[in-house]
């Protein structure tokens, strides 16, 4: 069992993560390729991410054949506008001290991807005003 991370070239951002676990059964390969895969981007903070138990969960997702798992770092949230995130069908945020939230919300204006929880009711929930 391995669990590999490949750098995912994407709209001119190539430090984007697409994970995938390998397989060596090619006849288990043919039948992934008949059918297309749902992207799933998670974005938050890399402390969130890459946490022991998140690669849990990560591991088990990219053992799913129909999900692409795709992680939007910190410092493609930092570094990039939301036009040249990866473009994905579901996108999970998860809100950490120093996320920006208005680029997620930006980035789920622009892309309408389906959103597993909702980004604007963390911002209202994390603003301590």
């Amino acid at each position: 069992e391995s669990f590999q991370v490949q750098l995912k070239s994407c709209v001119g951002v190539d430090t984007s993560y697409r994970l995938f676990l390998s397989n060596k059964d090619e006849e288990n390969q043919m039948i992934r390729n008949d059918f297309a895969k749902i992207s799933l981007g998670i974005s938050s903070r890399n402390r969130k991410i890459f946490s022991k138990p998140m690669i849990e969960i990560l591991y088990r997702l990219c053992a799913c054949d129909f999900l692409d798992v795709i992680i939007i770092p910190d410092n493609i949230v930092r570094k990039f506008e939301v036009e040249k995130w990866p473009i994905v069908n579901i996108f999970l945020c998860f809100y950490a001290k120093g996320y920006s939230l208005d680029k997620a919300i930006k980035y789920v204006e622009l892309r309408k991807p389906y959103v597993i929880n909702e980004i604007y009711n963390q911002k209202v929930l994390f603003n301590r005003r």
